[in-house]
């Protein structure tokens, strides 16, 4: 599990930082009256000052991608283990949500 979701962690923080940091600075460039093309701002997105934003996209995209794995492999867990959730068994769950949707009718 750990190398799984460690490939994808490391995903996500490429895609955040070659893909979605670019895309960013393009369309904030794009609203600019003086927009000179995508070329130009791609190339900006890729210059040293810009580097605090683009490691804080990877970052993002790399710990949204690692929770998503880990979300997956727990799901993955649970269907292996058989854990479904009945509510026959749970009563007063059971009677906690029957009472909710009648106050709401």
């Amino acid at each position: 599990m750990r190398e799984f979701t460690s490939f994808w962690a490391l995903t996500g923080a490429f895609f955040g930082f070659f893909l979605f940091h670019p895309l960013v600075m393009i369309s904030a460039h794009a609203m600019l009256p003086s927009f000179h093309g995508w070329a130009v701002s791609l190339r900006m997105a890729f210059e040293p000052a810009m580097l605090p934003w683009g490691l804080g996209y990877a970052f993002l995209g790399g710990l949204s991608a690692w929770l998503l794995a880990r979300d997956i492999s727990a799901r993955k867990k649970v269907e292996l283990r058989g854990d479904d959730v009945d509510l026959r068994h749970h009563a007063p769950l059971k009677a906690f949500i029957l009472r909710a949707v009648q106050e709401l009718l």
